[in-house]
């Protein structure tokens, strides 16, 4: 097992090492303007190493991001996240792992340094907006893949509690083949409680029909009862006899 004396006195070097080899194979002229005065990656940051050079780079400094983390280091943390994701994009966890960062932790360091509970919700909300913000960029690599959708929602709910926001973030990904059968029953028990039931009950008579009574993942008698429940409490509709 490597010691954590092994582990800081290693990781430096290694990245010291996959920096000088990768910077090595930047375009002559773009080196000195690689990152803005935000921390992110320009685009005319062009790296044109093999994809497993790449891979590797992005590997370590996700280990850079590691330690910014663990230092609480908000800067360095999103400078650490624009290499990442721009030497390999393709990696879903970076840029899953990179807005929860964002929008969870950065947001408990801020409110933990802040006395007056009064600006937390502000803060949440900026953290909540540079989270959203970053899983925006992933549809370019990644598309119509609804787990960042379903992240969107989580983070609507945990930050700011906006019903609406993640309900509609949750609308955008059922429509992609990959969604979850939880997703539309997920959004019929944001809608009840934004007091609009029929539009719930729409949701999940439309599942019910989409699932079938054979599939296993139906969970038919669940929803059923919850349309039973709902038919209930609207006017003048019979429940179904469960």
């Amino acid at each position: 097992m490597i010691s954590d004396s092994a582990f800081r006195h290693w990781v430096p070097g290694g990245l010291g090492l996959i920096g000088a080899i990768g910077l090595s194979c930047l375009e002559p002229g773009h080196r000195s303007d690689l990152v803005d005065e935000k921390g992110s990656v320009t685009s005319r940051a062009d790296i044109s190493p093999s994809g497993g050079l790449r891979a590797l780079a992005a590997g370590l400094k996700w280990i850079a991001v590691y330690q910014a983390w663990q230092n609480r280091d908000e800067s360095g943390l999103r400078r650490e996240l624009e290499w990442v994701v721009h030497l390999n994009p393709q990696t879903e966890l970076f840029w899953l792992g990179g807005a929860r960062m964002l929008g969870f932790d950065v947001a408990a360091w801020r409110r933990s340094t802040t006395p007056d509970p009064g600006t937390h919700g502000l803060i949440n909300r900026e953290q909540l907006d540079q989270a959203v913000q970053f899983l925006g960029r992933v549809a370019e690599f990644h598309p119509r893949r609804s787990v960042f959708l379903i992240e969107e929602a989580i983070f609507h709910l945990r930050l700011t509690g906006d019903l609406r926001s993640a309900e509609q973030a949750l609308a955008r990904a059922q429509v992609y083949d990959d969604a979850p059968d939880f997703v539309p029953q997920i959004r019929a028990e944001l809608l009840v409680k934004l007091g609009e039931d029929n539009a719930a009950l729409k949701i999940l008579e439309t599942e019910l029909l989409r699932l079938g009574p054979e599939d296993p993942a139906a969970m038919n008698a669940v929803i059923r009862s919850r349309i039973n429940e709902l038919r209930l409490r609207e006017s003048g509709i019979d429940p179904i006899i469960l």
